[in-house]
C-alpha cells in the first residue's frame, strides 16, 4: 500500500470477505502513523483468523503511535504478555457473557494508561446464554487510576451492577450506563449500585448519561455529583408500566432540581452557612436532557426560568 505509512486510522468491517491476505502484508514498520485500529465481523471464524494474523510479533498491533483499540476479541497470549495493552489510551471490549468475563477483567487490569473505556456486552440480548463461561472465582477489585470515561451502553442490568463493584475509577469525569433491559420481576438496584461506585470517585463527575426504570429513583445520585455539567437521563419502563408513562406527568425529579429553599441534600446548608449556598442538587448544570419522560407544563417552566433568567439569584449555572 503506497499510502499506508500516512495512516492514522483504520476501520475494518468484514462481512463475507477475508482480510487475511490484507492482515499479512501489515507490519508496524510499516504504519508508523496509525493511531486507532477498528476490526469487526460477522463470522466468529473470520473473527479469529484475523485476530492471530494480526497478533504475531511486529504485526500492526505493534505500531508505535496506537493508542485506540476495537476488536472482537483479544487473543490469550496477548493478555499473557500484556506489553501491545500498555501504551492504549482508548479501548472497546466486546463481552458475550451475561456477567464480566475473566477475559473482560484480565484486558482491564493490562490497561494502566487507559482515559477512555466501553464494554459492549451483549449476550443477554443477542446470543441467550450460549457464550457464557464456566463460573470463576471472585474478582479482585480493578483500579484503573487514569479512566476519564466509561461507557457501558448495552449491557443487561445484572451486568452493570456486577462491574460497578469491581472497579475503581477515582479520576472518572465522564459516565454512560444505559441497560438494555429492565426486568420487573427483581428488584432493580442500579441506583443503588452506581452510588456506591460515586462514592469511590475523588475527581468531580461532569457527565452523567444513565437509564433507569421507574422504580429507580435518580435523585438519590444527583446530590452525590455536586460538578455535574451535563446531565442525561431516560425513563425505561417495563411492559406494565409504559401506560404510566405514557399517561401522567413525572415531575418529581424535575421539581427537585428547581431551585428552591425547600430541599436539603447531602451538601445542603446548615445554620450559619453561607447565603448562597445551593437549594438544589447540581447548581452547576449547563446541559439537561431527560428523554421519554412527560412533564406538566408549570413545573417545566419553573425549572427554566430558575435555571436560565434566575439563575444568578439561586447561584446556578446558566443551563
Amino acid at each position: 500500500m503506497p499510502y499506508a505509512h500516512c495512516w492514522q486510522s483504520i476501520h475494518f468491517t468484514a462481512f463475507h470477505f477475508q482480510l487475511m491476505e490484507f492482515f499479512d502484508h501489515f507490519y508496524a514498520s510499516e504504519v508508523p502513523l496509525l493511531e486507532s485500529l477498528y476490526i469487526n465481523s460477522d463470522s466468529c471464524d473470520t473473527q479469529q483468523n484475523i485476530i492471530l494474523t494480526i497478533s504475531r510479533l511486529m504485526s500492526i498491533l505493534q505500531a508505535p503511535q496506537l493508542r485506540i483499540l476495537s476488536m472482537p476479541s483479544y487473543p490469550p497470549h496477548i493478555l499473557k504478555s500484556g506489553a501491545l495493552l500498555q501504551n492504549l489510551t482508548n479501548i472497546i471490549i466486546t463481552d458475550f457473557c451475561s456477567s464480566p468475563s475473566q477475559e473482560t477483567t484480565n484486558i482491564l487490569g493490562l490497561c494502566p494508561n487507559l482515559r477512555k473505556c466501553a464494554i459492549l456486552a451483549c449476550s443477554s440480548l443477542w446470543w441467550g446464554n450460549s457464550y457464557d463461561p464456566l463460573p470463576v472465582g471472585p474478582f479482585t477489585m480493578m483500579i484503573m487510576p487514569k479512566l476519564q470515561g466509561l461507557a457501558i451502553p448495552t449491557a443487561s442490568p445484572q451486568y452493570v451492577k456486577k462491574l460497578l463493584k469491581i472497579l475503581v475509577t477515582p479520576s472518572l469525569r465522564h459516565l454512560l450506563i444505559s441497560p438494555v433491559t429492565h426486568d420487573a420481576s427483581e428488584p432493580n438496584h442500579l441506583c443503588d449500585a452506581l452510588s456506591s461506585f460515586l462514592l469511590h470517585l475523588i475527581d468531580p463527575l461532569e457527565e452523567l448519561d444513565f437509564s433507569y426504570n421507574l422504580s429507580g429513583n435518580p435523585m438519590d445520585i444527583l446530590p452525590l455529583v455536586p460538578e455535574l455539567k451535563r446531565l442525561s437521563l431516560t425513563a425505561c419502563p417495563t411492559f406494565s408500566e409504559f401506560t404510566q408513562l405514557s399517561s401522567r406527568a413525572h415531575d418529581p425529579v424535575l421539581v427537585q432540581l428547581t431551585p428552591s429553599n425547600g430541599w436539603r441534600g447531602t451538601s445542603s446548608s446548615q445554620a450559619g452557612d453561607e447565603p448562597d449556598a445551593p437549594t438544589c442538587p447540581c447548581p452547576k448544570l449547563e446541559v439537561l436532557r431527560y428523554m421519554t419522560i412527560k412533564f406538566s407544563d408549570k413545573k417545566l417552566l419553573d425549572f427554566l426560568r430558575s435555571r436560565t433568567m434566575d439563575h444568578h439569584k439561586h447561584s446556578m449555572s446558566h443551563l
